[in-house]
């Protein structure tokens, strides 16, 4: 009996711990082609948002799909409320969500170009094919995730910043008031404009058809091959050259540059374990931007305290390095440290050829 037994209980365990080898549901976005002024997209693709491009009487529709994750993705598209016949469709981007090599590109300041829409023919489809869906590639992002956090952070420090020159009492307040809100718009058009290019966009007209389409149909606002974020940042750092050039108030200038150039400073005092009265000061700097930053610490220590410098020099290379500059403070003799024994750190900085300077303070009788 011990044998059969087993048996059944190893078919028992081998089912319970088998894996689930069912397929994932996919994800389809439902378009209804007969009430496209509704931008309405139904279905379980979640994270895609629909901007038909309808132009003129005579354009024909194209249908614009922006993948709002950062990574590229396959979806199943239906379109519904056709009428019967045969169609040919045409997508501007492969089903891994690649573009299309041949895809032109808008150059700003000149009417969209037109594009040879037959290099983007997909095939021939009936009117059942396109109801029961089309696979559509949409493009991720060519942004990485350390330029993304860089300029989401410098939108935060600059609107913020910008509400103390509201006012704009003094020319000062204008340009910081104009460049601190200057930065925040490129970062929104920034954003904007990487939405366009993580987008796929479809158009199907009956067959053998000519067609126009609305500002050129498959036309997006900038080659990836190139990128935006690097003319974002160069724009960003022509700005702190520039408050620098007009912003005579030292307080007023430095508080702008620190905005548009988002630096983490954290200051910390340690007792020594071996000597009574010895403190290890650790200034910790992070870079978010895209520029070499260099600078010195230094420390304004209480009234008779001495210090030694360790590594006072720091060199943050861009997007979030981080760089450590440390000192050894001591105490005079029989002095203990009291409730308003503070330690003050001036870090001057140079980005790419522009000053600034961070400030901050540690209780010393809070260390450990």
């Amino acid at each position: 009996m011990i044998r059969p037994l087993f048996a059944a209980f190893a078919c028992l365990m081998a089912t319970s711990v088998a894996a689930d080898t069912t397929p994932a549901p996919a994800e389809v976005a439902i378009i209804h082609y007969d009430k496209l002024s509704e931008a309405k997209l139904d279905g379980n693709a979640r994270d895609v948002l629909f901007c038909p491009q309808t132009g003129a009487p005579t354009d024909v529709p194209c249908l614009q799909l922006a993948n709002m994750r950062y990574t590229p993705r396959e979806i199943t598209v239906r379109i519904l409320g056709l009428a019967a016949g045969d169609y040919d469709l045409y997508i501007d981007t492969n089903p891994d969500g690649s573009r299309k090599k041949s895809t032109v590109f808008a150059i700003e300041g000149q009417p969209p170009p037109e594009p040879n829409y037959a290099d983007y023919f997909v095939r021939t489809v009936t009117m059942a094919e396109l109801e029961a869906g089309i696979t559509v590639g949409l493009p991720g992002t060519s942004v990485s995730p350390v330029e993304r956090a860089y300029y989401a952070r410098i939108q935060k420090s600059a609107t913020a910043a910008a509400r103390q020159y509201e006012s704009q009492r003094t020319l000062d307040d204008k340009y910081c008031f104009a460049g601190l809100n200057g930065a925040t718009d490129w970062v929104r058009e920034f954003d904007s404009g990487d939405s366009e290019i993580r987008s796929a966009r479809i158009i199907f007209v009956p067959k053998g058809k000519s067609f126009s389409v609305a500002g050129g149909g498959f036309v997006v606002p900038g080659d990836p091959s190139i990128g935006t974020p690097p003319n974002l940042a160069d724009n960003l750092h022509s700005l702190r050259r520039n408050v620098t050039e007009k912003v005579g108030d030292p307080i007023c200038r430095n508080e702008t540059l620190l905005a548009l150039t988002p630096v983490d400073l954290s200051l910390t005092a340690e007792k020594s374990k071996s000597t009574a009265g010895r403190y290890v000061v650790r200034a910790a700097l992070r870079n978010w931007t895209d520029r070499l930053i260099t600078g010195k610490v230094s420390l304004i220590p209480p009234p008779g305290w001495t210090m030694k410098p360790v590594l006072p020099n720091v060199r943050m290379r861009k997007y979030a390095s981080a760089i450590p500059a440390t000192f050894t403070l001591v105490a005079p003799d029989s002095v203990t440290a009291g409730a308003d024994t503070k330690l003050s750190a001036i870090v001057s900085l140079n980005v790419d050829g522009v000053d600034m300077n961070l400030l901050a303070k540690v209780d010393l009788a809070g260390a450990k």
